[in-house]
């Protein structure tokens, strides 16, 4: 009812119809009434909005130097609300930041191509320095680092972020990322500087609250700065310029003016301040020596070899593809082979070079072909591997096909195999016996060879060249001693003759003996000489009549002596034919002389009728000294 009272007091101006207005409200509208004095209480409690813009800062601020507990209740709020607006529209966080972050990632940009092509200039300028090599070898240290050494003017090594007071480590940076614990060097410099400073003090007798800026240790100097809460110390190679100085002391008041509550508050926590690590790497700067913007020496001699080398290459290249275009060309020229196709395909191994062609040959080849292996080691070592792949075929070309018949006839290496464009296969030289029938035989079987002629090839036995030179008959057999020729058996008068004169043209016969040898033609000669001297052919006493009937006497003596004429031809003999008329004793000489030779014309004159010439004939008488009647005879003797 306390909310009331104001009506009250109006009830007392104006009269009774207030009062019962209020009641008659308070009846209709009591619940309504309660609840909008409850609603008017709870606005009473909060502030507007523009108390609340009014003394949100200073919140912010009262918060941020007690508790920060409004801080923390804030963030995650925050936090969560920023990642939904960058998830659902994040161009103006982009629009918002990109100002700040692009001149940032282009300057980083910049100043690392920057770094990387002064290396490369440095590099190129004194990678052929033989002084800078050997010192490099010589010290134990790569050469891309004894280069940037020999050519720095400074270098910040290390960085290091201390607390004022107790000389704690709040962050650190260094370019090597083994380097000694933070910790321990910081407690070195700071004991060091203190130490340093106190001598300066006792020494020099400067004011205490002055400090020690800059200290040598060894080849490194050691910048610190004094802030109100923070010290700054750099490790620096070299002479540290001015501008450097200054960026590392408003680095310093940036940190303090940051991070003055986290100072102000340090207890060893370092967390807070990584936040500061990729800034400090950035102050991990460096300048070399500026390289000349004309060309040196080494980058010359550098393109120079360099272009000698890609001139060489290009030349062994070259000299590489002719040299394969000429083995192609050669190997296709061989007999028995024909290529298809080549390949050039890249293969890995483990080795030097890593990668190297491979040359592969495909193509048809006869077995009795030329190895293309042993055709390819003319290529020089420096060619590539070369592979062979054949399918297998056979040749007609006439060396293949004479390199076919000399594999299949096994020839000896005394006989001389060729093939002329007819397909005609000759042989020449020397060979057994056997071989010469074996490959007669077998020569004409062979693919592409029509004929066999072996006129030229002679048997490598002497004895069986000269019996293929003199053959002779079957009957006789030959024997060849220490170049005497020993002929026996039986042989033809026209052979023995022949071979006579055939033996002195043959080179192994120093002498020729036949005197073993029955002449067959001088045998059937003796032979019909003995038939026609056993005939007799007898007459009466006292007459020139023949004593019954002689026909076949007569005409047994003419076919005996015209078979003698034959033999007697062959012989080179001209025989002729004696017939002799005979008588006894009784009578006068006179008369028997003349009785004998009327007997031999009578039968002169009968051999004439069977056909003997009387040119072939003589006649003789002959006287005998006894009365034998045996005696009264004509006989027959062959005179040569």
């Amino acid at each position: 009812m306390e909310e009331l009272l104001p009506v009250s007091e109006g009830r007392d101006k104006v009269g009774i119809d207030a009062e019962e207005l209020d009641s008659l409200r308070n009846l209709l509208f009591q619940r309504e009434l309660d609840r909008i004095a409850w609603l008017e209480s709870q606005v009473a409690r909060y502030p507007t909005t523009e108390a609340v813009a009014r003394a949100l800062p200073e919140a912010l601020k009262m918060s941020a130097e007690r508790s920060g507990r409004l801080k923390e209740a804030l963030a995650q709020p925050v936090e969560s609300a920023l990642q939904r607006s960058v998830a659902e529209n994040p161009q103006p966080l982009v629009d918002v930041l990109f100002p700040i972050l692009g001149p940032m990632i282009r300057k980083a940009v910049r100043s690392a191509l920057e770094g990387m092509l002064q290396g490369l200039n440095q590099a190129a300028d004194h990678s052929l320095n033989p002084v800078f090599r050997f010192q490099a070898w010589r010290s134990g240290v790569p050469f891309a680092e004894y280069v940037v050494l020999r050519t720095l003017v400074y270098r910040v090594e290390q960085f290091f972020l201390l607390e004022r007071e107790a000389s704690l480590v709040i962050r650190h940076a260094s370019r090597d990322p083994e380097s000694q614990d933070p910790d321990m060097v910081a407690g070195m410099l700071s004991a060091l500087g203190q130490a340093t400073r106190q001598f300066a003090v006792d020494s020099f007798r400067v004011q205490e609250t002055e400090s020690l800026e800059v200290f040598q240790i060894g080849e490194l100097q050691v910048h610190m700065l004094m802030g109100r809460q923070a010290i700054l110390a750099a490790v620096v190679r070299g002479t540290l310029p001015q501008e450097v100085k200054v960026t590392m002391a408003e680095f310093l008041e940036s940190v303090e003016f940051r991070y003055a509550y986290q100072l102000d508050n340090f207890q060893g926590d370092s967390e807070p301040f990584e936040p500061l690590t990729p800034e400090m790497n950035q102050l991990l700067i460096q300048e070399c020596l500026p390289t000349s913007s004309r060309p040196s020496r080494g980058a010359f001699l550098i393109l120079g070899l360099g272009s000698l080398a890609l001139l060489l290459i290009l030349g062994f290249h070259l000299l590489t593809e002719y040299q394969w275009n000429l083995f192609i060309k050669n190997l296709e020229r061989r007999p028995g082979i024909l290529v298809t196709r080549t390949e050039t395909p890249w293969r890995a191994r483990l080795g030097f070079p890593p990668l190297y062609r491979e040359r592969q040959v495909y193509g048809i080849k006869d077995h009795l072909a030329e190895d293309p292996v042993a055709l390819s080691e003319d290529l020089g070592p420096l060619q590539p591997k070369v592979a062979f792949f054949w399918e297998p075929y056979q040749s007609d070309h006439p060396l293949i096909l004479r390199r076919r018949a000399l594999s299949l006839l096994q020839a000896p290496k005394t006989v001389k195999v060729s093939l002329d464009d007819k397909g005609t296969l000759k042989a020449a030289g020397f060979a057994s016996a056997d071989w010469m029938t074996r490959a007669r035989l077998q020569a004409t079987m062979i693919p592409g060879v029509e004929a066999y002629d072996d006129s030229e090839l002679q048997d490598i036995e002497p004895i069986n060249r000269i019996r293929k030179k003199l053959a002779p008959p079957n009957s006789v057999e030959l024997i060849l001693n220490d170049g005497v020729l020993l002929a026996l058996g039986k042989a033809p008068h026209s052979w023995l003759v022949n071979s006579q004169k055939a033996s002195e043209g043959i080179s192994e016969i120093s002498s020729f003996d036949a005197t073993g040898v029955i002449d067959l033609d001088l045998e059937r000669y003796q032979i019909l000489i003995k038939s026609l001297g056993a005939r007799s052919i007898y007459f009466t006493a006292g007459t020139s009549s023949p004593i019954g009937d002689v026909s076949t006497t007569v005409a047994d003596t003419s076919r005996d002596w015209t078979k003698l004429l034959r033999e007697a031809k062959t012989l080179g003999k001209t025989p002729k034919l004696q017939v002799t008329g005979q008588s006894d004793k009784l009578g006068t000489k006179e008369q028997n002389q003349k009785l004998s030779l009327e007997r031999a014309a009578k039968i002169r004159d009968f051999l004439t009728t069977q056909g003997v010439k009387a040119d072939e004939m003589t006649l003789e008488a002959v006287q005998s000294p006894t009365e034998d009647p045996r005696l009264r005879r004509v006989i027959f003797f062959v005179s040569d």
